[in-house]
This record gives structure tokens, C-alpha cells and sequence, in this order.
């Protein structure tokens, strides 16, 4: 009969011989999206497995603490205030349009807060997300600003690379 350690090495063995790698295509993600569930342990008596991860952290996570601290390089800023919906949705793609040109990385675009007398959030709060997913070509994603830069009623957009 095989000692308890043992078993655990043959099972741990097994499991990961039928491991296998998942296809990655997801889209553009917000940096402020929740993230899912942590899948369940697998603990084997002498070797305890690591916790299973749908996706692993970045190796470098610095960009991810200088937007967290607000110590990120703003190339423009837009602010949308007092323009209706369909003015903002296309001065948004003129400006990122035109940063992107100029090689920028990261924009602010301030929407301000909204919430007029208890009416809820902001109309161009609100759809900036939505406008931004229609705009994948130029934007790769976005967070909300650091309180430097606006906090809730601002978002850094993040401009994909030309080419």
C-alpha cells in the first residue's frame, strides 16, 4: 500500500498531465473591471497546489501602481462639459484621433460627476464606456482618474500603439 505522500504525488502528477493551455482572445477590459471568482484549491497531503488563476498577474504591475498613486504621463486632456451627447461623442474621437497620431499613451477625458439634484450619475459619464468600445481602434481601455487628475468625473484613456 503507497504511503498517504505518495498518493498525493500521483494525483498531483496526473493533474497537471491533464492541464492544458486556453486560447486568449478576450477584448479591451476596464482596469477597475471586478475580477472573477478564484477557482477552487486542488491540496494534495504533502504538496499543496497553487490556487488556479483564469488569468496571471502582469510580470510588470508598475503601470497598473503609478495609475493607482496618479503618477501617470497625461499626453492631452478633454474636457466634455456643456456639450450634448453627439457633440461629445465626436470631439472624443477627433481628440484621440488626433493624440494617437501624435503618439500619446494616456489622455484624460473629463466627464464630470453629473448627479444633478438627485437625478443620478452623468449622461456623458455614463456612455463614455459605451462610445470607447466603438472606438476600439483607438482605445485600448481606461480607469478612472486618480483625485490629482478629477477622480470619479475623469478617466484616463488608454490609446492603442499606430500601426
Amino acid at each position: 500500500m503507497a504511503s498517504p505522500k505518495e498518493d498525493g504525488a500521483d494525483l498531483w502528477r496526473e493533474v497537471t498531465l491533464s492541464v492544458r493551455r486556453l486560447a486568449h482572445t478576450s477584448p479591451p477590459t476596464r482596469l477597475h473591471a471586478p475580477r472573477p471568482p478564484a477557482a477552487a484549491r486542488v491540496v494534495a497531503p504533502a504538496h499543496p497546489a497553487p490556487p488556479a488563476r483564469e488569468h496571471a498577474p502582469p510580470a510588470n504591475r508598475s503601470p497598473e501602481k503609478r495609475i493607482r498613486r496618479g503618477r501617470v504621463d497625461v499626453g492631452g486632456r478633454l474636457d466634455l462639459h456643456g456639450m450634448t451627447q453627439s457633440e461629445a461623442q465626436a470631439a472624443l474621437r477627433r481628440f484621440l484621433t488626433h493624440h494617437r497620431a501624435e503618439g500619446a499613451r494616456c489622455v484624460l477625458v473629463v466627464t464630470g460627476k453629473g448627479g444633478r439634484a438627485g437625478m443620478g450619475e452623468g449622461v456623458l459619464r455614463q456612455r463614455l464606456p459605451e462610445w470607447l468600445a466603438g472606438m476600439r481602434d483607438l482605445a485600448g481601455g481606461y480607469a478612472e482618474a486618480h483625485a490629482k487628475h478629477g477622480g470619479s468625473g475623469a478617466f484616463y484613456v488608454f490609446l492603442r500603439a499606430r500601426g
